[in-house]
């Protein structure tokens, strides 16, 4: 799967929350913000038993002025099934940032 972009409006820290509560795996982070300007970088991993490997799930998150921007970037596992994998964990914080806040 590639990665996905969305711009939202709302609140920075009920969505990382939401994001955390559901992604539960968070392997490392890392914080910034100066001003108004606020980023992270969360990076969940899961094993997944379909291709006996590890995914990951690297989400950054900045909060600007009027908005929010959020990527997520799906990376390794095995060869086989890896999509099917990745598509699990990414579609599950998709669903989330989908109904967090509609597109601007």
């Amino acid at each position: 799967m590639e990665k996905y972009e969305a711009y939202l409006q709302g609140n920075f820290d009920d969505l990382l929350r939401d994001l955390d509560n559901e992604l539960k795996n968070l392997t490392t982070k890392s914080d910034y913000h100066s001003g108004g300007f606020r980023c992270t970088v969360r990076v969940y991993d899961k094993y997944s038993l379909w291709n006996r490997g590890l995914i990951s799930l690297t989400i950054l998150l900045i909060e600007g002025e009027s908005e929010l921007f959020v990527s997520l970037i799906p990376s390794g596992g095995a060869i086989d099934g890896v999509n099917r994998a990745h598509n699990k964990l990414v579609n599950r914080a998709i669903k989330i940032i989908e109904a967090y806040s509609p597109e601007v």
